[in-house]
């Protein structure tokens, strides 16, 4: 781990057992090369002007977000604390998580095969700069990848973070291909049934006003008759 020292190795242990509680196959040294671009391996690090928090950087809107999906309470008092590294590391894997399934149905509208460290770099760009700032850029491009991204836009303030989360991966990092695919692909499985479960609601909705207003219709003519 290359330029990050003890200040990051140190919460190693807990990204592990994380990212196994989560199902998320990615590699610890990910995860703890964006704990050193976002704060260097200090718990309860606080961007003034941002809000964002926590060894991660979570944004307040983006805490929101994981509590209203997961169940879950956590305050953003907790991602400010210097002794709830688990926590703020949780809701961290969480949401590169999140991201990491988002990028990665907007490239597969869009291409045959995805190179896994093209997807985590454009994922990347999701977890600094946002879903749509970062499609509005890849709309524009006939090649969705990062270095063309850096080469249209490089002077955009997101690039950097990207650059410096590769900068920090070892070079022997290993992508588990296929478990990564599966738990993507699996995610697409829940978006499509999650698409299904509100087309339903939504048909049911339609045929109850259909039977409400149908039976209040037959009831005004059988009061007229």
């Amino acid at each position: 781990m290359s330029g990050m020292g003890q200040s990051v190795e140190q919460w190693r242990p807990i990204v592990r057992e994380e990212l196994a509680a989560a199902g998320i196959p990615l590699p610890e040294d990910l995860v703890l090369a964006t704990i050193w671009t976002e704060s260097r391996g200090h718990p309860g690090s606080t961007n003034e002007k941002s809000g964002a928090s926590g060894l991660m950087q979570v944004m307040p809107s983006t805490l929101e977000w994981y509590n209203r999906q997961t169940g879950s309470n956590i305050p953003l008092s907790v991602l400010r604390s210097s002794s709830k590294p688990r926590e703020q590391v949780r809701v961290g894997i969480w949401v590169l998580g999140r991201f990491w399934r988002g990028a990665y149905r907007y490239l597969k509208s869009r291409l045959k095969e995805i190179p896994t460290d093209e997807l985590g770099k454009i994922a990347d760009l999701f977890y600094v700069a946002g879903p749509g700032a970062t499609k509005k850029k890849l709309d524009k491009l006939e090649i969705p990848f990062w270095d063309y991204v850096a080469g249209r836009w490089p002077e955009w303030n997101a690039l950097p973070h990207t650059q410096n989360v590769w900068d920090h991966l070892p070079s022997s990092i290993q992508w588990d291909v296929d478990a990564i695919g599966n738990w993507l692909k699996a995610g697409e499985k829940i978006v499509q049934r999650a698409k299904q479960g509100s087309i339903v609601i939504l048909a049911a909705v339609i045929c109850g006003y259909w039977w409400f207003f149908r039976k209040g219709n037959r009831h005004d003519k059988e009061e007229k008759q």
